[in-house]
């Protein structure tokens, strides 16, 4: 059964002492971007800054791998 939205925000507000808008906004600048070239793919995740990395760590929640995907040519 999953969580009900509203606990959850609650639960990542208590646990970072942030309000729900600034984590929200923090962690929605984190991305996903595929670069392509004559080496190949890779897929990788944006570095997180250090309020996004002390998020993650406050909700016990582990950060996304820098890379997710390597495809060589």
């Amino acid at each position: 059964m999953l969580a009900h939205p509203r606990l959850l925000i609650r639960v990542g507000e208590r646990r970072t002492g942030q309000a729900w808008n600034r984590i929200s906004n923090q962690l929605g600048r984190v991305h996903k971007v595929t670069l392509t070239g004559d080496a190949g793919q890779i897929t990788q995740t944006t570095p997180l800054n250090s309020e996004q990395a002390t998020f993650y760590r406050d909700c016990g929640i582990t950060p996304p791998p820098r890379i997710t995907a390597a495809n060589p040519a």
